[in-house]
């Protein structure tokens, strides 16, 4: 016989070029909360595209989780280092895409149930922010490449559909979650590509504004530590790569360097 446990884990989105691959944190009712810290190696693709953008990358995470509260840093340990030559405005679209140390996150997830980890279904409000920096080689060489800074926000709600499913045998125990997200993405690009002088390549690249304000609906499925995710973007304007409607995928297995209770104290 099989027994379904209803422990709801709250999975972020979005999410490097495709979903945000956060862990899948429970809820904690532990008067201190709890405290995750993982490692996540991740495959991301931007769909539709004509040349197709896929990175992989390597990432270092902290996730928190209290009563009602989950919070999620994630820094990126190995990323692309060469100049990017085209795709700019498809970096834009998933947050924290960068090179080694220079792309970080933050995720914020707050329930409106008072018990979420005894609800197969749950739903609630989530924000996050991230900024991460590359170089652009927009004009051919012998142009230099220019340093580009991105940032990004994006608040909406999300509902999580899941728990943990037990099986004859413990071993065959995991945690299966569904997660869907909706909100308001804007994400901005400053740093040298923006200043006067690199007006023209920017020009080039993006056209006239440094803001983009769209909407963004994400999927992501979870199975233990293996997770994919689907994510709808829609950005007006005309630049290749972000307006019009994008969608970018990703995969990712993560694993638990350490984990525990979160507790005040020297």
């Amino acid at each position: 016989m099989r027994l379904i446990a209803v422990t709801v884990v709250a999975l972020v989105s979005v999410s490097p070029v495709a979903s945000q691959t956060l862990r899948n944190l429970q809820t904690s009712d532990k008067a201190g909360g709890t405290v995750a810290v993982y490692a996540d190696g991740n495959l991301k693709n931007a769909l539709g595209q004509e040349a197709v953008t896929t990175l992989a990358s390597a990432s270092l995470g902290l996730a928190i989780g209290f009563a009602r509260l989950s919070v999620d840093l994630l820094i990126n340990t190995i990323g692309t280092a060469s100049p990017l030559e085209k795709g700019f405005g498809t970096t834009l679209l998933a947050p924290a895409s960068g090179a080694s140390l220079a792309a970080g996150l933050i995720d914020i997830r707050w329930f409106s149930s008072k018990d979420p980890s005894a609800q197969i279904t749950t739903a609630g409000i989530r924000g996050y922010g991230s900024i991460s920096s590359a170089r652009w080689q927009v004009q051919a060489s012998p142009a230099p490449a220019i340093g580009a800074v991105v940032g990004g926000i994006g608040l909406g709600g999300f509902v999580a559909l899941g728990g943990h499913v037990s099986g004859d045998d413990a071993r065959r125990n995991s945690a299966v979650v569904a997660l869907l997200d909706i909100g308001v993405a804007v994400r901005g690009v400053g740093g040298d590509i923006a200043s006067p002088p690199n007006r023209e390549q920017y020009a080039q690249a993006f056209g006239g504004n440094t803001l983009r304000i769209g909407l963004e609906l994400g999927l992501q499925l979870a199975v233990n530590g293996a997770k994919a995710g689907l994510t709808y973007y829609y950005f007006g304007g005309s630049v290749s790569g972000l307006s019009r409607g994008q969608v970018v995928a990703g995969i990712s297995v993560q694993s638990a360097l350490f984990e525990g209770a979160l507790k005040p104290g020297k």
